[in-house]
């Protein structure tokens, strides 16, 4: 044998003249198909769940001309303006500069061409500025899914190493590469 998940359903149907029961009328029904789904439903979003907590960067889903659907993340510190805040609105919104009119370019690029795209952008924050690298691709005929990578220590490293490689590193004056 084997246990089964049984919802019931009931209601009296016929009472006696001192209002106690005689009659009930109900129906049982198996729903243990139903329970092993919900189940399932429940590790799948926990694993998911996880997967954000994993992956220290954000990921977003954007509609073809740039408005943010939907934000996923766990940093809410990294994100120019609060979740809630940026949903609905448009990149190019949020930065109407350069940056902005770049991202919709990269959205648009990565559905025009099914493949991957990827950029690198800077963002002013009150703590200072920061890089990210955002890798796009579409994800359905109007959407695009981005993961963006906060690459802010990557970009330090490249610009400390770009100064030792022309400057001596006792002097700090130009050495014989810079010439």
């Amino acid at each position: 044998g084997h246990w089964v998940w049984i919802r019931s359903r009931g209601k009296i149907a016929v009472w006696s003249e001192k209002g106690s029961p005689l009659q009930v009328c109900g129906a049982n029904s198996d729903i243990s198909d139903q329970v092993k789904m919900m189940e399932m439903i429940q590790e799948h979003n926990a694993y998911h769940e996880s997967l954000l907590k994993v992956i220290p960067d954000i990921i977003f889903r954007c509609s073809s001309k740039g408005e943010y659907l939907d934000i996923l993340t766990d940093q809410e510190d990294k994100l120019i303006l609060p979740r809630e805040k940026l949903l609905g609105k448009r990149i190019t919104d949020i930065s109407p500069g350069r940056t902005g009119r770049m991202f919709l370019d990269h959205v648009r690029e990565a559905l025009r061409t099914g493949e991957r795209q990827v950029i690198e952008y800077e963002v002013p924050f009150l703590s200072g500025r920061r890089w990210f690298e955002a890798r796009t691709v579409a994800l359905r005929n109007e959407e695009v899914l981005s993961l963006v990578i906060d690459i802010t220590e990557r970009k330090e490293a490249e610009k400390e190493l770009y100064y030792a490689s022309y400057h001596d590193h006792l002097t700090g004056l130009y050495n014989r590469r810079f010439f």
